[in-house]
């Protein structure tokens, strides 16, 4: 074989295989197996945030105001960055612990 035959051979060979290349493959013998996708829903943590006790030694009424501010703060805090953490208001912390109490 000469040269240019040699040439033209990997040419036409070159375009044949680009050309299969680019031909795809019919939708009907592609077969997909679909399996479902499950979630796992995971109930909200629930926590409840009790005022501080104020232990301090010297100048108890000085830090008083602080065991409830405290308290608001990381409730505030905790609300603003977690959306799976639902907070137990104090109102009904009190009530749980009266009840408590009296049995």
């Amino acid at each position: 074989m000469n040269r240019f035959s040699m040439l033209t051979l990997m040419i036409v060979l070159a375009i044949i295989i680009l050309f299969a290349g680019c031909a795809g493959v019919p939708k009907g013998d592609i077969k997909v197996k679909e399996e479902p996708v499950t979630f796992v829903d995971q109930a909200p943590k629930t926590m409840a945030v009790l005022p501080f006790e104020n232990n301090s030694v010297t100048d108890p009424d000085r830090y008083a105001p602080l065991s409830k501010g405290l308290s608001a703060m990381l409730i505030t805090d905790l609300k603003n960055s977690s959306t799976s953490l639902q907070l137990i208001e104090r109102e009904k912390i009190q009530a749980l612990l009266k009840e408590i109490a009296m049995s």
